[in-house]
């Protein structure tokens, strides 16, 4: 266990306190949708301007009381913080929730991929008609509307 040094606070704008000890700066941060659900809402942004390696950005991945959150900062700088644990964790977390992302929007679009066969259309004549429609003006949009809803065409 390293020796500890308090790292003092600010809070300047109401949201952030901002930390400084032995060149790493430290940042906590409330995000205010988890606390309004109760969650833990604290999370911890660390930059070593030394590069000891004692950078960390844990929103998205971990989350903290306020005094959780400075107690991490803490262990940041006594080396008790497996920063190096952590980072791979996170790189995974972030690789897990790619993956995810990828296997959704494939989905997404084989489903529409069928529905455009379907209509007997491709997605390149999709993308053209889409163009040609952004050359319309609104009321020849609205006069297509209208034809779509059996009103036929105006002075016809």
């Amino acid at each position: 266990m390293g020796k500890r040094k308090e790292i003092k606070f600010l809070c300047k704008d109401g949201q952030t306190r901002e930390g400084r000890q032995d060149g790493v700066m430290f940042w906590i941060r409330k995000d205010q949708k988890r606390e309004q659900v109760g969650l833990p809402a604290f999370y911890v942004a660390a930059n070593d301007i030394k590069g000891k390696g004692r950078t960390i950005y844990t929103a998205g991945h971990e989350y903290f009381t306020l005094e959780g959150a400075k107690e991490l900062c803490q262990q940041i700088m006594a080396g008790e913080a497996n920063l190096a644990e952590r980072k791979a964790r996170y790189a995974a977390e972030d690789a897990e929730k790619e993956r995810r992302a990828v296997a959704e929007a494939t989905e997404q679009a084989k489903n529409f991929r069928g529905r455009l066969e379907a209509a007997g259309i491709s997605f390149g004549e999709l993308l053209e008609l889409e163009d040609a429609m952004d050359d319309l003006s609104l009321m020849a949009r609205n006069i297509l509307l209208g034809w779509e809803n059996g009103e036929g065409f105006p002075h016809e």
